[in-house]
Parts: structure tokens; sequence; C-alpha cells
């Protein structure tokens, strides 16, 4: 009886183990909520990924932050945020308005200055419920 139980405690705990490796991939934000379209913002903005973050964006915004991060990533080498925190202002069932505060540390292509660090950055955004998913309306300024 006692085996059974030492097995079954050691089935338990691998797939508790094999859970939580699976878990430390990288994280997958979702836009099924203001703050996750937020994070995944700031996820795609920190890779200088221009397509991402168009995605997350309305449909009448995209080509201008498609534009603004050509320019961007001839610019910089790294953009980096940290210290996240999101507050969700104002909800409603199409609407939301959140504040974003962060520190950002940006590294600047060869020829320049390298580093700079912007600690306690605040930015407000406009997000709206589109097909089930939450857009940002408004850009941000880093």
């Amino acid at each position: 009886m006692k085996k059974i139980g030492y097995f079954l405690l050691a089935a338990f705990l691998l797939i508790v183990l094999a859970g939580g490796m699976s878990c430390q991939s990288k994280t997958q934000y979702t836009t099924a909520t203001p703050e996750g379209t937020v994070r995944a913002f700031l996820k795609a903005y920190s890779e200088m990924d221009g397509e991402k973050v168009a995605q997350l964006c309305v449909e009448s915004q995209r080509e201008k932050v498609r534009s603004y991060f050509g320019g961007l990533s001839k610019e910089f080498e790294s953009i980096t945020f940290s210290n996240i925190k999101i507050e969700v202002v104002d909800k409603n069932e199409n609407t939301a308005l959140v504040k974003v505060q962060f520190d950002v540390t940006t590294t600047i292509k060869e020829g320049f200055p390298s580093k700079t660090v912007r600690p306690k950055q605040e930015a407000r955004l406009s997000l709206v419920k589109r097909e089930g998913k939450w857009l940002i309306e408004t850009k941000i300024v880093v």
C-alpha cells in the first residue's frame, strides 16, 4: 500500500513539474482584456515588431504605426520596459481608458550615446472593443 502512495506522489510531482516547465515558455498576452492588450503592446514594442504593434491598434492607425516602427528600428537597437503598472481607469462594454506607468530603457544604435533610462513614465491609452478584441485607439509616445 505504501508503494502505491509513493508512486502516486511521484506521478503527481512529475505532472506538476512538467506543467511548471511548460508555463515557463514565453508569455502570451491576450486581447480579451484591456490589460492583456496593453501588455501585448508593450511586449511587441520592446521587440520592435511594428507589425505586431499595428495589429494591436485600431485599423485606421495601423499604417501610421508600421511607418513609425520602420524609422524606430533604424535608430534604436533596443527598447525595454520595466516596472510596468497597468490600471484600468474607466471601462464599459466597448471602451476602456488605461493608465500605464513604466520605466523605459533605450539603446541607440552606434554613433550616439548608447543607453538612456527614463524612469516613471506614464501614458493613458484609449481602447475599444472590436469583434471581441480590445484594440488601442491612441498611440503611446515614449
